[in-house]
């Protein structure tokens, strides 16, 4: 594959959009929102919350352009410093290894699976010791605030390992996870199969919000 990596000029964002979209669908990019708060901003983890309703209902345009703009801004400057994903752009995935595979593996959206990798993650992440159980359920709050799946009971856990065994940060049986160690730092951690396992049977075991 040949290509080249160049950063644009400038990006046009118009908010107006947003109001085309059914609520569903706002939802589901909602969910990226969500990811980049979690990775790198707690302040923003507050806004968002205090700010959802305004967020989902677009009522309060100016807030929601500066929400959005802060957002934005955070994946502009992680992908400007690391065009190649050599490194802090991995950060970008948190949510993202097990949502691919639920992707693969069910019938739900790329933002509903990345909502349900979040949680993973963050459960995770608490079972290292770096978020408390406070932490996690925010975040699932807030993902069920915006309507917006948090579990995937009804999923077969060997599908998902079996799409998950050709994730592309896998390397042998060990896995390159992003968790969080406290809200606004997320960090990438090697994950064995065996654990990965482990948190698959809870996922579809869990209970929560489904899609």
């Amino acid at each position: 594959m040949i290509g080249t990596f160049r950063q644009p000029e400038f990006v046009m964002i118009c908010p107006d959009v947003l109001h085309t979209l059914p609520t569903v669908r706002r939802s589901e990019g909602f969910a990226e929102l969500i990811k980049h708060a979690f990775i790198s901003d707690a302040a923003l983890v507050d806004d968002i919350e205090r700010d959802l309703d305004v967020l989902m209902t677009l009522s309060d345009r100016d807030r929601v352009e500066e929400i959005l703009h802060r957002s934005v801004n955070i994946k502009a400057q992680i992908v400007a410093g690391d065009p190649t994903e050599a490194d802090s752009r991995m950060l970008l995935n948190f949510g993202h290894t097990l949502g691919h595979a639920l992707e693969k593996t069910t019938h739900i959206s790329h933002g509903q699976a990345v909502a349900v990798g979040m949680v993973t993650a963050a459960r995770m992440s608490q079972r290292r010791g770096w978020l408390t159980e406070d932490d996690v359920e925010r975040l699932i709050a807030i993902l069920d605030r915006a309507g917006l799946p948090t579990r995937a009971s009804s999923s077969d856990p060997r599908k998902i390992m079996d799409a998950l065994s050709k994730d592309k940060k896998r390397r042998q049986d060990v896995f390159h996870v992003v968790m969080l160690k406290g809200l606004g730092h997320a960090v990438v951690e090697p994950v064995t199969g065996a654990e990965l396992n482990e948190w698959v049977d809870d996922l579809c075991q869990s209970r929560g919000a489904q899609p």
